[in-house]
């Protein structure tokens, strides 16, 4: 496979710090209120045991009681948070808790974090919420259920999504990663034609923080799954083609984005083109 572009960026940065907006950190929960009502509505779960697991991974009962009006703050126009908020008070306690925050502040707080906190903060909660459901499903089911969670809130969210023209913009934006994404990654762009881009990532700041979980199915799910769904909302006719992750213990990332308008065919490198793509110079 020939490179008409190739670029190298070793950028890994171990400490960044983020500031953040809880506002915006916290957007009223989305996956949440999607993930439970679907979970509630579906006949085989036992959703009051999953709830206590869910509660009891949070965390619950020892997490900070917020006053009535900041609770609404945040959970406002959700109306499955509305409707637990005692739930919905040990998922944000839980969150400020990896981000250092001991109080329950109002949704106007700005604060600092390390960008792997700001990452513990919402991954490792939706990590608890996917072994909730493994305590009632068992774990092939969980994490298919889990995964159209991922699936139908990416869809429902699509509309925020900056969208792109060409599968080959993203080699352009990639130098100007901000906040969680700065300095997250070690990775190796490519272009072949203007049907397709690639990306060799061999450090993740993702795959890393989830690496402290030692449980790669569910970390998967949690933070990699995503990537197919969110491709399609960035352009419909784009396709994302993978064949290993870090998050599942390989030496990294195989990430080949397609355009489907140009080319049919999803034609995914040999894995021998992969492992020799630090050998070839930037052009």
């Amino acid at each position: 496979m020939r490179l008409k572009r190739l670029k190298k960026l070793y950028c890994y940065t171990d400490c960044v710090p983020v500031e953040l907006a809880l506002k915006h950190y916290l957007p009223g929960g989305l996956r949440y209120q999607y993930a439970l009502k679907r979970i509630r509505a579906i006949p085989n779960i036992d959703y009051v045991s999953f709830r206590h697991d869910f509660m009891k991974r949070l965390g619950a009962p020892h997490a900070v009681q917020p006053p009535e009006n900041r609770l609404s703050e945040y959970i406002s126009g959700s109306s499955e948070l509305e409707n637990d908020r005692e739930l919905s008070a040990a998922i944000i306690c839980a969150t400020f808790g990896y981000l250092g925050i001991k109080d329950f502040p109002g949704t106007d707080f700005k604060t600092s974090a390390d960008a792997k906190n700001c990452l513990r903060g919402y991954l490792f909660v939706y990590y608890k919420l996917a072994k909730a459901l493994e305590t009632v499903l068992g774990k092939k089911e969980a994490l298919n259920l889990y995964c159209s969670i991922v699936d139908e809130e990416t869809k429902m969210t699509a509309a925020k999504f900056t969208k792109r023209e060409k599968v080959t913009d993203a080699f352009m934006e990639s130098d100007t990663r901000k906040g969680t994404f700065k300095g997250a990654f070690n990775v190796i762009e490519f272009i072949t034609d203007d049907a397709r881009f690639g990306e060799k990532v061999t450090r993740c700041k993702w795959a890393e923080v989830l690496s402290e979980l030692k449980d790669p199915d569910f970390a998967y799910a949690v933070a990699c799954h995503f990537d197919f769904e969110a491709v399609r909302a960035y352009n419909e006719n784009f396709e994302l083609t993978r064949n290993g992750t870090l998050a599942k213990g390989k030496p990294y990332c195989d990430f080949m984005y397609h355009d489907k308008r140009l080319s049919q065919k999803l034609e995914h490198p040999p894995e021998e083109f992969w492992d020799n793509l630090e050998t070839l110079p930037e052009r």
